[in-house]
């Protein structure tokens, strides 16, 4: 299905209505059926647009609700929740999936993040739909042993792989930017 469909076919879904709006406009000035027909399939492949929309969740879109969900999980300091979101043989600079379990235990229990974004930077799927590399920037809010920082910022190079039923998990994460603990507020 093509992307303007699936992702945002509010360019497609703006031009029905404005064409079925003009057909209806047509049709009470002039009492002709053709444009009234027009009228109707136009606000019917509005409609069917957003229902596509609404209804097909594509690979970028799986990718941004996995990223969502990590967001969540880091702000609510759920370690479990965290893993599950990652691919049984995840790495993180270096680090197993093992040791970064014991690493974010140890930074729930020493860090309190109340606020955190994800924004996506570049998001590309590969030609097989199986991998996807995201360029995130992370920024937080929160406190680090005690002593409070604001506006952290760290940017990331995500590999994700798709697993069964869409689901997307994260397989790699390295850091491409700032990973030195944060300046703090005094």
């Amino acid at each position: 299905m093509p992307r303007w469909l699936t992702e945002d076919p509010s360019t497609f879904v703006w031009m029905c209505a404005i064409a079925a709006a003009l057909c209806f406009a047509i049709f009470l000035t002039r009492r002709a059926r053709g444009p009234l027909i027009v009228g109707f399939v136009a606000a019917g492949l509005a409609l069917g647009a957003v229902l596509i929309d609404y209804l097909v969740i594509t690979d970028r879109e799986a990718i941004e609700l996995t990223l969502g969900k990590l967001e969540a999980a880091f702000e609510e300091e759920d370690v479990d929740a965290v893993l599950a979101l990652l691919a049984d043989s995840f790495r993180v600079n270096g680090l197993d999936r093992a040791a970064t379990e014991r690493v974010l235990r140890e930074l729930v229990r020493v860090t309190e993040i109340r606020r955190l974004r994800i924004l996506v930077r570049q998001l590309d799927i590969a030609a097989d739909h199986r991998t996807a590399t995201v360029r995130i920037e992370a920024i937080a809010d929160g406190t680090y042993s005690g002593n409070e920082f604001s506006l952290y910022r760290t940017s990331w190079l995500l590999t994700f792989v798709k697993q069964q039923g869409n689901r997307w998990l994260l397989l790699r994460a390295n850091a491409t930017g700032n990973t030195r603990i944060p300046r703090f507020r005094r």
